[in-house]
């Protein structure tokens, strides 16, 4: 491991491992990638529906519409949702692959199966969103600075078990330590994961790539040993 942090260096391991096991990642990532394909199938019917019942003018016609069409407004939305969370709690499986893989294990399913620090890792990653939007609303760059050094938090849950309050002071400390890299690291990342947020497909690549990347990049960060 070089003294420095490498961007080179993780974005070539990152796309040797992912050559390497090719196969299992597009699986691993092909779960999260269907089932974002399934969550606009699964709202439309909801949106339909409470669509239908806002474009009534009477205030008793709406409340009639919304009684009427209560049991798919339920149903449609409890899928949603469970289809919001399952997707959040797959990609958690890549990510868990990408640490693991940096210790030089496989990919399995077994990293999206999991359920471990899956607790600690919400609460985490919910301490994170809140944050970032109280930054965002403290006139937008502080919510970016933010964002930049409490960006390893879950990475820390997910592989040392912390909690919310640990992995954001060690994020910070990491980051902090390497803010140079880190700067471009985050660009970098950006552009990983640009693809797959536009064009849902494109998730089967990118979303392993960014994965292994910032694994990489966080095992540097910590001045960790990065096997492969």
């Amino acid at each position: 491991m070089p003294e420095q942090p490498s961007i080179r260096l993780a974005l070539r391991w990152a796309f040797d491992t992912f050559r390497s096991n090719l196969l299992a990642f597009l699986a691993l990532a092909g779960v999260v990638t269907a089932l974002r394909f399934a969550q606009p199938w699964a709202a439309e019917p909801f949106a339909e529906s409470w669509l239908a019942c806002a474009a009534l003018t009477d205030q008793d016609a709406v409340v009639v519409c919304v009684s009427q069409s209560s049991g798919t407004l339920l149903t449609t939305g409890a899928l949603s949702l469970l289809l919001v969370f399952v997707t959040f709690f797959a990609t958690i499986g890549v990510y868990r692959a990408a640490l693991r893989s940096t210790l030089g294990h496989s990919p399995t399913f077994a990293d999206m199966l999991t359920t471990q620090y899956l607790g600690k890792y919400l609460a985490v990653v919910l301490a994170q969103l809140v944050l970032v939007l109280a930054g965002i609303v403290a006139f937008i760059v502080p919510g970016l600075i933010i964002a930049l050094f409490i960006q390893f938090a879950h990475l820390f849950t997910l592989d040392k078990g912390y909690g919310v309050v640990e992995s954001i002071k060690a994020s910070f400390a990491a980051i902090g330590r390497n803010i140079g890299p880190a700067l471009l690291m985050t660009g970098l990342a950006v552009l990983l994961a640009l693809p797959g947020v536009l064009f849902s497909i494109l998730t089967l690549a990118s979303l392993p790539m960014f994965a292994l990347f910032t694994a990489h990049m966080y095992r540097q960060f910590n001045r960790e040993v990065v096997v492969g």
